[in-house]
């Protein structure tokens, strides 16, 4: 079989076919093959995902050094503080403790479980630096009412026991929302918890 020389169009075609199948790219995602602007977009993409299970993971250590704490200290440390009233107690439980898990609870029922209109309607003129604080009345309201070792609470250690009290507080947020008053809420301006 004899070949048959190639004419210049031919030739180009070819070349430039050559050309765009060397700037292809496969997937490491996937194993596709993707052209250069497909293969950019995946990879921002695929950033955008490792960010997001970075965050997760940053989020899950959070939780295993709160499940690493130990409760016992803390509840020793709230029940010394209520029985003396001696404010060392309180500021030993606050540096190595209650910092860290009134943080925590911000982040989890404030920043992140509150509705975008609730954050504005309630916590409006708040910065996040004020923020650390709404809870510190909250936890002074728990201190008080939890009774150590007590067998009608649900749960006897004060962590949890203050995680609740969050839990119902910001609870509040999402009722008084739901009331009449607020339904037709319109031309709030955007307020930014996250920086």
């Amino acid at each position: 079989m004899k070949k048959r020389k190639m004419t210049p169009e031919e030739q180009k075609e070819m070349d430039d076919n050559w050309e765009s199948i060397g700037k292809l790219r496969i997937s490491p995602i996937n194993g596709m093959i993707l052209t250069p602007e497909e293969y950019e977009q995946e990879q921002q993409e695929y950033k955008i995902i490792l960010d997001e299970r970075k965050r997760i993971s940053e989020q899950r250590e959070n939780i295993k050094i709160w499940q690493r704490l130990d409760f016992e200290t803390i509840n020793t440390l709230i029940m010394k503080y209520k029985e003396t009233g001696n404010q060392l107690y309180f500021e030993q439980a606050w540096d190595d403790y209650l910092w860290d898990l009134n943080h925590s609870l911000i982040e989890k029922y404030l920043i992140k479980g509150l509705p975008t209109i609730a954050k504005q309607l309630f916590l409006d003129g708040n910065s996040y630096n004020e923020l650390k604080d709404a809870f510190y009345i909250v936890l002074i309201e728990t201190i008080n009412k939890w009774i150590p070792n007590s067998p009608d609470h649900h749960t006897r250690d004060f962590a949890a026991f203050y995680k609740q009290a969050i839990y119902d507080y910001v609870g509040g947020y999402k009722t008084r929302l739901k009331r009449p008053k607020y339904s037709q809420v319109t031309g709030i301006t955007p307020v930014d918890f996250n920086n």
